[in-house]
């Protein structure tokens, strides 16, 4: 297995929030992390999913769900790796692994942090090579792994949630956040699966695809080309924020932001938590739409969040978007996207993305 140095975590981090599509939690909670672990001196070991990892291990997803915006305001460093614990306690036996359920800056670094605090390996893997708003949009759901038993934990308190299904799971953990409990986020550990389940359901290698995004980004004298080239997508706008607006409600952020060039024209993104739908002012139809990739970067190199959105302030920023892998454009993804559409007024048809030659 290979431990994780500064440069490593530095550079994990740095791609996972471009490949966070705006959300996977804010990117100053995630350097707050990584500067923990690196401080820390526990080893952190990262397992190739075929190669280090034996079919009958154990392992379970480490997170935080909720409002990235909430965890702004006081982020429990805590709540995930108790709630693992936890969950280790209702399972009757130790894990042997760590894995991750989605990349972007919290939730690539958060698994990174609990199997550095609880001295096991992380694996090279997660539920989708992005982040997502709900459970119901990861392969481990699209491959019909059980989510349940799933512990919530912060550094008080915690719990144990019982659910069928995916989409159960994330509206009874947004109904309980949301209710005054856990202050719109707590730590989860969930989806609970043996080695041989993992290679089966999991995206494999997400935590290396994100490190080489961020070395490429690291070394490029043109970063937004770099982006652009690594993740074989397209540069569709760009132009300074003029506007945005969000709300924290039942645990998600949700809300726009526009983007205007020097010709005029406005560039609408629509998100939950992470970037849904993107629309140019100039053109009928979305140009983008998730699952596929709607990312950002200033032209000068900076990455950010939507929870991170000052960063950007009086910068170029350049849009970037990408196609996602095909185990992200399963028919059950896709649906579950669309469910989430129609809540923001959309009721067409997914329209994959695919970059201009």
């Amino acid at each position: 297995m290979r431990e994780l140095k500064k440069e490593a975590i530095e550079d994990i981090l740095h791609g996972a929030t471009i490949l966070g599509a705006g959300g996977g939690g804010p990117l100053v909670i995630g350097q707050k992390i990584a500067a923990e672990i690196i401080a820390s001196g526990r080893p952190l070991k990262l397992a190739d999913p075929d190669s280090d990892v034996p079919d009958e291990a154990q392992m379970a997803v480490s997170a935080v769900v909720g409002s990235p915006d909430a965890t702004l305001d006081n982020f429990d460093f805590g709540a995930a790796p108790t709630a693992f614990k936890f969950l280790e306690e209702i399972d009757g036996s130790k894990l042997d692994f760590v894995l991750a359920g989605e990349v972007g800056a919290g939730n690539s670094l958060i698994p990174m942090s609990t199997a550095a605090r609880g001295g096991i390996p992380v694996v090279d893997a997660a539920g989708a090579r992005r982040a997502i708003p709900e459970f119901s949009m990861c392969t481990y759901a699209s491959h019909n792994v059980p989510i349940s038993p799933i512990a919530m934990a912060n550094s008080q308190e915690h719990l144990r949630l019982d659910a069928q299904d995916p989409t159960s799971a994330n509206n009874a953990i947004h109904g309980i956040i949301s209710g005054g409990t856990f202050h719109q986020y707590v730590g989860v550990a969930f989806w609970t699966m043996s080695g041989k389940t993992m290679k089966q359901s999991a995206m494999l290698r997400t935590t290396t695809y994100a490190e080489g995004l961020g070395a490429a980004l690291r070394k490029a004298k043109d970063p937004v080309q770099a982006v652009v080239e690594y993740r074989g997508g397209q540069r569709l706008f760009t132009g300074k924020v003029t506007r945005t607006n969000e709300e924290t409600s039942g645990g998600f952020d949700l809300g726009y932001v526009v983007l205007k060039d020097q010709a005029g024209v406005e560039f609408w993104i629509y998100n939950q938590n992470e970037n849904l739908m993107a629309w140019r002012s100039d053109q009928p139809a979305p140009v983008v739409m998730s699952p596929d990739l709607i990312c950002y970067l200033t032209t000068d190199g900076k990455v950010f969040s939507n929870a991170d959105l000052s960063i950007a302030t009086d910068k170029e920023v350049a849009i970037i978007a990408a196609p996602s892998p095909k185990e992200m454009r399963a028919d059950s993804i896709v649906q579950a996207f669309l469910d989430v559409y129609k809540t923001i007024g959309y009721a067409g048809p997914y329209t994959a993305f695919e970059p201009c030659k």
